[in-house]
């Protein structure tokens, strides 16, 4: 590491604790410690000191998705997400239940898939069932999809873009009634709460339901791809979610292959190796045949 990184790294690792002590005051936390730590965001666990009582913090320096995080959280609050206790927006931090015990549904991968459908469906029905927020500062999928229409990386197979292109366009000419989606209800955002199992982490965006489906067919991805049968699991998981979804299985595969092929392109502009997200998008794909997703 230069030196010039190292001093940044430094500067960046005060900036955090100062933060943590400021919501140490502001919360009345102890015991606080890292639990993990990705791009811009850091999430701790902590003490309530005053009710003994376990709670995560997390803290974000993108304060568009922290304030989407935090619509969301508030939209589905009952509707099988973990509980939003308070928000400190200025300081970049909300303050959540801990969940325990608080294992990922990826603990059951792969011994115990059918299980982890069935979890995960219900979670689906809990978090659609919320209210329809009014909030118009919530993206929608057709933001999230808009480069991959308009400007696709130049690193991505163009037969297979231009696939996910018309099926997209299709998807969103025939759209259901548009619900608060999570945007990314994979398998390490399930987590166990008692007997139940439920959400973390909702990006928050307007959308069809079935578009929830296609995180966790193609998750978790490293796992997944090493399986024996990688093409048989995510057949399976299409004719599960069908059925519990009461859904067209085309439509299904359909929106669950256009977002394998939007995770590439995000893997490209972030730096990423598209190439997990390419192959379970190329068995998607063959799922896809009819040119009715309707």
């Amino acid at each position: 590491m230069t030196n010039q990184r190292l001093a940044h790294k430094t500067m960046e690792t005060n900036a955090t604790q100062d933060t943590i002590d400021l919501i140490a005051q502001h919360w009345g936390l102890d015991h606080i410690s890292l639990y993990y730590s990705f791009q811009q965001r850091r999430v701790f666990t902590a003490i309530m000191t005053e009710t003994n009582s376990p709670v995560m913090v997390k803290l974000s320096t993108d304060e568009r998705t922290l304030h989407h995080e935090i619509i969301a959280l508030k939209t589905f609050q009952g509707h099988g997400c973990v509980n939003l206790l308070d928000t400190a927006p200025a300081l970049g931090a909300i303050l959540l239940e801990r969940l325990l015990p608080g294992q990922s549904l990826e603990t059951l991968f792969p011994a115990h898939d059918a299980q982890t459908i069935t979890h995960a469906a219900k979670v689906m029905h809990l978090l659609h069932g919320a209210p329809v927020p009014t909030d118009q500062s919530l993206p929608t999928l057709a933001e999230w999809f808009d480069r991959l229409l308009h400007a696709p990386s130049p690193l991505l197979p163009p037969t297979l873009v231009a696939t996910a292109q018309r099926i997209t366009k299709e998807l969103f000419a025939t759209m259901a009634p548009v619900v608060l989606l999570h945007g990314d209800l994979h398998h390490n955002n399930i987590l166990a709460s008692g007997d139940n199992w439920v959400a973390i982490d909702p990006h928050g965006v307007m959308g069809e339901p079935l578009y929830e489906v296609g995180a966790f067919i193609r998750n978790p991805i490293t796992p997944l791809l090493q399986q024996d049968n990688p093409v048989d699991i995510i057949a399976q998981r299409l004719d599960a979610f069908a059925q519990l979804m009461h859904a067209p299985r085309e439509r299904v595969a359909a929106w669950s292959f256009v977002q394998a092929v939007l995770a590439a392109q995000w893997a490209t502009e972030d730096d990423g190796d598209p190439l997990p997200w390419l192959a379970v998008a190329t068995i998607l794909e063959r799922e896809t045949t009819s040119e009715n997703v309707g």
